[in-house]
């Protein structure tokens, strides 16, 4: 068994070469590793990929990408990405290379989850605390039910289209009787990235986000995606995202008498639509949430995924053209002292922006 670190400065020569080439599954995709390479808090030795390797072939591997706390000063390493090959889970290889991690970025790791096996697993780890939560909510229009239960009731299967018709009548319904409010006192509009403006505001108000995502790593994160609506050739060799028919991220900016008050960034993916940024005040939760039940009614949205609580308690608000809606919770887990008390933590703040 070889364990393999690549960092930074070898990431590009790692990508294109024979090893890389002849693993049948990739630790990482091109789109994602160039992703990697222009993160501007990622510098030359900083170790990304953990690899284990038996007979030239990968059985197990993590990926990380560097952040920064900018009050602390401290580097750290989001988790984000971890596989083990079938037939050799169980076997500790997981740990191994979370404590390869945790010793490279000097016990620096931080991971936002929202999958309960997840969760669960760090409650019980030694090395990792929660230091956020936050109750958000995820909103049905019109959910494909085959899609999402079909892999948790197998048995159930063929009950399950019948279940999609009762769920789009249900949706067309909704959707009839919902009459969508009319705007008077600001101007909403809608463009696919934040301008100038949006930079310029987002540079003013990142003291105040725990992670301090201001205009150099949004350009960062919408110059180089991690999801292609063109290369699909890793679907089936990369366990992660990396392909999608339909992935748009979209700004909306709240304007009064021209001046801007604020904007929020969105990203729609195949039919599931999610907010991942915002600076936003009381009155601006209150113009988005409006807009974004009329963007689902028009895109008819399969869900919407806010975590935001001012913007969920603006979406509960009044009439909806969503058909139910279920309570989703975001956590950061810490192998270090984090505080996110006394500051915002975005929606995305993490790898979710990404996906």
């Amino acid at each position: 068994m070889l364990l393999r670190k690549v960092s930074i400065v070898g990431l590009e020569a790692f990508v294109k070469g024979e090893e890389y080439g002849g693993f049948t599954y990739k630790p990482i995709s091109e789109i994602r590793a160039k992703s990697y390479l222009a993160n501007p808090h990622a510098q030359a030795n900083d170790v990304v990929l953990y690899l284990l390797v038996k007979d030239n072939d990968l059985i197990a591997f993590r990926s990380v990408f560097p952040g920064y706390l900018p009050d602390e000063n401290i580097r750290f390493a989001w988790l984000s990405g971890i596989w083990v090959h079938p037939e050799h889970r169980r076997e500790g290889y997981s740990t191994h290379l979370l404590n390869e991690a945790l010793n490279d970025w000097s016990g620096h790791l931080l991971s936002t989850n929202f999958a309960p096996a997840a969760h669960h697993l760090f409650e019980k780890s030694m090395h990792f605390k929660k230091v956020y939560q936050q109750e958000g909510a995820r909103f049905y229009g019109g959910p494909k039910l085959s899609e999402l239960l079909g892999h948790r009731f197998k048995k159930l299967a063929f009950l399950l289209p019948l279940a999609d018709v009762a769920m789009s009548v249900l949706a067309s319904l909704k959707r009839q009787f919902y009459c969508p409010k009319q705007q008077v006192n600001f101007q909403l509009i809608e463009t696919e990235f934040p301008d100038d403006a949006c930079y310029q505001l987002a540079e003013q108000l990142k003291r105040g986000l725990v992670f301090g995502r201001g205009r150099e790593e949004l350009e960062w994160i919408f110059e180089y995606p991690w999801i292609s609506k063109t290369d699909n050739r890793w679907l089936h060799v990369y366990p992660f995202s990396s392909y999608a028919k339909e992935f748009q991220y979209f700004t909306l900016k709240i304007l009064d008498s021209n001046e801007l008050k604020g904007f929020m960034v969105c990203l729609l993916r195949d039919g599931h639509l999610k907010t991942v940024f915002n600076h936003l005040d009381e009155a601006g939760y209150a113009v988005v949430a409006d807009y974004l039940k009329q963007l689902a009614l028009v895109r008819q949205v399969q869900t919407l995924t806010v975590f935001d609580q001012h913007l969920v308690k603006a979406l509960k608000a009044g009439r909806s053209p969503f058909v139910f809606h279920k309570k989703m919770s975001q956590y950061i887990y810490a192998s270090f002292p984090v505080s996110c008390a006394a500051k915002k933590v975005q929606d995305g703040d993490g790898d979710f922006i990404f996906t």
